[in-house]
């Protein structure tokens, strides 16, 4: 047989063909088949170990509504089952369906009442449909029987503190800082708390362990050290924790409320210097002060107190007026300024400022007192006796006010209502030696 024969050579690839068609139909038969019989066993024909690695193969990929039909036929061979109720639920959850996810977290509680998961996962669910009390009792049942459960800790203080219930969230902040000493954001979170729940004093315990925890951020939390030793009143240890971050220019120093309460706590030191009588130390603090907020009409205003007791008036009428630039409306600065253009002799500018401070506080019984006073030195007893009658209106007990009006009514020939004063400061005060002689006087006239 000559191979190489045109008629042989077809009859060959005839043959061969034929032969690859036979094994294609053959494939697609056995193909069709294994198909058949795998359409036959699923779901219907599974088993539970089967339903149950099917559902979770299902689950992995998200395939969320066929893991739940395996997980739900599972269930007819063992019914009460809580871990696969829990899956169920758990992909009720995922789908976003919450009404099927509570029944079923409900139906796994149920079945094992100690199930703190799904207490959990119910808090979950109710927090999102804004049902925050039902939110907190789930969350309380896991708390009371595993308190250091880190996941409900950290739900009930979010809660609280979006309810503005901070107060509340101490022993639960607490509590996660003991499960959990080195998580520095618990430790921040709780002193921060303490500190705007009135407990200073433990707040800056918890900054400064911190500030030895987290050295990259010892600026920080030394600000904050300082905002809580400002709050309890301690200026001078409030300064030096804020010192250093001011000195190093970290970038907390350009926070404008860490520069305003640097700037409050020297100013309340000024304040004490001041009241003590250490007035260039005061002074010094104030400018300072205006270092950090330049614009603050309280450091202005102590500023030109200080000045003005040391007697430096031009300097003082300065910050006064800085005072009112900023503030059109504060009386204290209109007052401090009357009484230095008093002392400097310039009447017609103090009048101005006492008219103005009493125009904008009408109960401000010291400006009525020193506008009368000032129309008694100008020989405008009348008017003086308006101002002070209203200054004594104000504070009965006004000794000066009394007094000065006593005067003004002598000097108008109202010895009778002069006389009824003149025993009013007495009453107040035994030992007003000026309204003793002049009570004298006007006994001696009136007897004439």
């Amino acid at each position: 047989m000559n191979l190489t024969d045109p008629l042989i050579l077809l009859m060959f690839a005839i043959g061969g063909l034929s032969l690859i068609v036979v094994l294609i139909i053959l494939s697609k038969t056995t193909t069709e088949k294994s198909k058949e019989t795998k359409e036959k066993t699923t779901p219907e024909m599974l088993g539970f170990v089967e339903h149950i690695s099917v559902g979770n193969k299902e689950l992995a990929q998200y395939n969320y509504d066929k893991a739940l039909e395996h997980f739900e036929r599972a269930l007819a061979f063992r019914k009460n089952d809580p871990s696969i109720q829990f899956k169920i639920a758990r992909i009720h959850l995922y789908k976003e369906d919450y009404g099927n996810a509570i029944v079923a977290f409900r139906r796994v509680l149920e079945i094992e009442p100690k199930k703190l998961e799904a207490h959990y996962e119910l808090a979950r669910i109710y927090r999102i449909q804004q049902k925050h009390g039902d939110a907190h009792q789930s969350l309380d049942a896991v708390l009371k029987a595993q308190p250091g459960h880190e996941e409900a800790l950290k739900m009930k203080v979010s809660m609280l503190a979006t309810e503005g219930r901070h107060t509340d969230a101490k022993p639960f902040l607490g509590k996660l800082v003991e499960v959990s000493p080195s998580n520095r954001q618990y430790r921040e979170q709780y002193a921060d708390v303490l500190k705007n729940s009135g407990e200073p004093e433990q707040a800056v315990s918890l900054y400064e362990e911190l500030v030895s925890l987290d050295k990259g951020n010892e600026h920080y939390y030394r600000c904050k050290m300082g905002q809580a030793f400002f709050d309890l009143g301690n200026y001078e240890q409030a300064k030096t924790c804020f010192e250093p971050t001011f000195n190093s220019r970290a970038p907390e120093s350009q926070d404008p409320k860490i520069q305003e309460t640097m700037a409050a706590c020297l100013c309340n030191l000024g304040v004490q210097y001041q009241g003590e009588g250490a007035l260039d130390e005061a002074i010094q603090l104030y400018k300072q002060a205006l270092d950090y907020n330049e614009a603050n009409e309280d450091i202005l205003y102590n500023l030109g107190k200080a000045l003005k007791d040391k007697g430096e008036l031009n300097e003082a009428i300065r910050y006064f007026k800085e005072a009112l630039e900023q503030n059109p409306k504060d009386a204290d600065s209109c007052y401090e300024l009357a009484k230095v253009y008093d002392a400097q002799g310039n009447l017609q500018e103090a009048e101005r400022f006492y008219k103005t401070c009493f125009g904008l506080d009408p109960a401000f019984s010291p400006a009525a007192y020193g506008l009368g006073t000032l129309c008694g030195l100008q020989g405008n007893y009348s008017e003086a006796v308006k101002y002070l009658t209203e200054a004594v209106k104000l504070d009965p007990k006004y000794i000066d006010a009394i007094y000065n009006l006593a005067v003004c009514q002598d000097k108008l020939e109202h010895k009778k209502k002069a006389l009824q004063l003149y025993k009013k400061v007495l009453e107040l005060d035994k030992s007003h030696v000026e309204a003793r002689s002049n009570l004298a006087l006007l006994q001696q006239d009136l007897q004439k």
